[in-house]
């Protein structure tokens, strides 16, 4: 059984997250990479979210009928807020090996290695 570990966070859109402040706090979005890894390993993986307000959703897809995958939606910017709740969902999912878990978990965010085959 996986014991999985978050091992950080990270946005290619931001210089430092912990410090990031929304230009228009009710209207934003941003790419986050979500590191994790079996507790005890070097090695760990990324997993691409969309973190995001419910007004940016709405201006960018007004009118349209979307399906979500892969997005955070939150009602305000907080990293402490987005870590907790990411480690919570890392911790909340299980697998008898890497591979199982990271299917599991690329359900939510999308894995860097998802589609790849041997």
């Amino acid at each position: 059984m996986i014991v999985p570990k978050l091992y950080g966070i990270h946005s290619p859109d931001v210089v430092d997250l912990k410090l990031f402040v929304p230009d228009v706090p009710n209207k934003f979005s941003i790419l986050i990479q979500v590191f994790v890894g079996p507790e005890g390993d070097e090695g760990f993986e990324s997993f691409d979210f969309v973190v995001c307000t419910a007004d940016w959703l709405d201006e960018k897809y007004k009118n349209e009928i979307v399906f979500l995958r892969n997005f955070i939606l939150v009602p305000y910017y907080s990293y402490s807020a987005l870590y907790q709740r990411i480690e919570k969902l890392v911790k909340s999912i299980s697998g008898d090996d890497w591979t199982e878990y990271a299917t599991k978990l690329s359900r939510w965010g999308q894995w860097e290695f998802e589609g790849y085959k041997k």
